[in-house]
């Protein structure tokens, strides 16, 4: 039942319009500024409220849209985003919503809101993921509102556009559609001793349950990084999205007008009208040790740099993951994960459990009961699994679980006959030796051929399904900028009556010409930061950590050779008018037991970067090294 509002407040919001009525010269304000305290930050918030006229008056609940400000912006102003406040009450009438304008002000002094940037400006202990569920629960408390999931939005302008997304990617389960509007790209997000490189490209799996629209200029300093995200978004494959580029800069509307925020108002509320239906599984990258989604809960004791993932939920299983950067970078170190899931199962039931390790390379059986609720949980390590859940009459789980191309390699080649093998594993109930399983291959791009593109497959005797090599011929070229540049591989396995869908990345080895001029850091000053660990001689050799220059340019490098043992990461921000779009670098390890003379083929790339506005141009090139004792 809800609680009804205390009259403390009303005083409150009568205090507040009268002191802005004041301001505005007598004139009667639309909106009021008002403040609650919150546990996140230990002191009071404030925030704008809009209300439509009827509010008082009306028996409804409504909808809320949350607005989120940019840089040096609070929730009473925002210079370069050109809102006209007083305007916007006339859409909160039309459309009949409540909007939020939250502070994401960390301090007084500190012109960054959020707590999200680059390495210097990560300070903060508050994470604005935790001061948003604390605002939805003052609100919710507060106001007359809907309070399910698909009558709230979020929209954002600048650092509050790539907000919207990030944190409508992190509570899918809370927010039903989000509006990007001319937004920044990526940021460090977490706190000042563990916080990780938030690609929004990257992160759409986080976002198909919810409806997205994305802003972006002609000529404004972020115009061309948002083409990278919407070509990520377009990657993903999102069911319900939208991207509107308009004539002019970094701004939301022209001054005196609010057409480009009408345009985003529209696009939610048409959300809430006419919901999307939940996918039947789910997946979602976490920078954060310990979260909850969909009635999940995920505990570890991560306490590094990186992501956990866990892809495609469902009633049957689930898989595991970890990585240190997106999209596919190596697994974290090693440490515990516990995963108790949402109450889907029979009370107090036995369920099969198939545990399929990929670093092992292992299938564990075992039974696992349910408690009172239906719920199962299981404790984890970070090496990567694949679990599936069933009991009698659920019926099989096959499930892609690892591929390679050639003898055993993972890059696959531009203008080259490839031959891919595929691993599949039935994770679920038993299946009869000998059925056939129908196999269809595609991608999410054009230029690539499968021969054939349907086959056919058949269980083995242990439950993994063998399935003739597959030739794969790519045309793909390389992405100018940082766009993904990753090939997408969709699965579909047929068994019976069901379909289960599978999809894969695989690096791509675009045809690209040599890059000239190398130099190695091997603990040799190149440019203006040593990075690499060895002899200093400029030569490769066993053991040592090296980075790769072209023509002075550091590289980042792709790879699919066994005495490549490690990769870590050196990131930097090119000159431009904002430092926005960080560039990266690989430090590799060689192999101890590498032999002498041996030649490493490797892909790389580098990044130049423009001033006004920030163009991100990657240059690819293939690179062969030797290593010598």
């Amino acid at each position: 039942m809800r609680m009804p509002i205390r009259k403390p407040w009303i005083l409150g919001v009568i205090i507040a319009v009268n002191i802005v009525a004041i301001s505005c010269a007598g004139k009667e304000s639309v909106y009021a500024d008002l403040s609650h305290f919150s546990q996140v930050f230990k002191r009071e918030k404030q925030y704008r409220l809009y209300l439509p006229k009827n509010y008082h008056s009306s028996n409804k609940k409504f909808p809320v849209i949350y607005h989120f400000h940019g840089w040096g912006g609070r929730h009473f102003r925002d210079e370069s985003a050109n809102i006209e406040y007083e305007l916007i009450g006339k859409l909160v009438d039309k459309y009949q919503f409540i909007l939020v304008m939250w502070d994401g002000n960390m301090e007084e002094s500190e012109p960054r809101p959020y707590n999200i940037g680059y390495h210097e400006h990560m300070k903060y202990e508050q994470q604005m993921k935790d001061y948003f569920l604390e605002l939805i629960s003052h609100v919710d408390f507060e106001y007359k509102t809907l309070t399910d999931r698909n009558s709230r939005g979020i929209i954002g302008f600048s650092m509050g556009g790539m907000m919207s997304l990030y944190l409508a990617g992190k509570y899918p389960d809370k927010v039903s559609a989000a509006v990007d509007l001319v937004g920044s790209t990526e940021f460090y997000i977490g706190s000042p001793d563990n916080y990780t490189f938030y690609p929004l490209r990257y992160t759409f799996a986080n976002l198909k349950d919810v409806q997205l629209r994305i802003h972006n200029s002609s000529r404004g300093e972020l115009s061309d990084l948002n083409k990278e995200t919407h070509n990520g978004a377009l990657w993903e494959g999102n069911k319900k999205y939208e991207y509107w580029e308009f004539e002019g800069g970094h701004s939301i509307d022209e001054s005196g007008k609010t057409d480009a925020y009408e345009k985003a108002v529209q696009f939610v509320i048409n959300a809430f009208k006419n919901p999307i239906p939940k996918e039947i599984t789910w997946s979602h990258y976490d920078l954060y040790d310990d979260f909850e989604l969909w009635g999940y809960s995920i505990e570890s004791d991560k306490k590094q740099p990186g992501f956990i993932f866990l892809q495609d939920v469902s009633v049957s299983g689930f898989g595991f993951y970890t990585m240190k950067w997106l999209p596919s970078g190596p697994l974290l170190p090693d440490f515990q994960t516990k995963i108790t899931t949402d109450a889907i199962y029979e009370p107090n039931t036995e369920y099969h459990i198939q545990n399929y390790s990929l670093s092992e390379k292992a299938l564990e059986e075992s039974i696992l009961k349910s408690d009172s609720q239906g719920r199962l949980q299981f404790k984890l390590n970070s090496n990567g699994h694949e679990v599936g859940i069933y009991k009698r009459g659920d019926g099989p789980k096959l499930t892609f679980v690892d591929y390679k191309i050639g003898e055993n390699l993972k890059m696959l080649h531009v203008g080259e006959e490839n031959i891919l093998t595929l691993e599949v594993l039935n994770l679920g109930e038993t299946i009869q030796e000998g059925d056939k399983v129908k196999i269809n291959l595609g991608s999410n791009d054009d230029s690539t051929v499968f021969e054939p593109k349907s086959l056919d497959g058949v269980v083995g005797k242990n439950g993994n399904v063998i399935i003739p090599n597959v030739t794969v011929y790519c045309a793909k070229k390389a992405t100018m900028d940082g766009s993904p540049s990753q090939l997408k591989i969709k699965l579909d396995l047929g068994y019976k009556n069901k379909t289960f869908k599978e999809e894969f990345l695989v690096p791509v080895q675009f045809d690209v010409p040599f890059f000239e001029q190398l130099a190695i850091d091997d603990g040799i000053a190149i440019k203006d930061t040593l990075v690499g660990i060895g002899n200093g001689d400029g030569i490769v050799s066993p053991g040592e950590e090296i980075m790769i220059y072209t023509n002075g340019n550091r590289t980042q490098l792709y790879y699919d050779d066994p005495y490549i043992t490690q990769e870590r990461l050196f990131d930097e921000a090119l000159p431009a008018v904002w430092a926005d779009g960080i560039t990266f670098s690989s430090i590799i390890k060689i192999s101890e037991n590498c032999p002498d003379n041996y030649k490493i083929n490797l892909l790389g790339k580098y990044e130049t970067k423009t001033h006004f506005p920030i163009t991100r141009s990657v240059h690819w090139g293939k690179i062969t090294i030797n290593v010598s004792k």
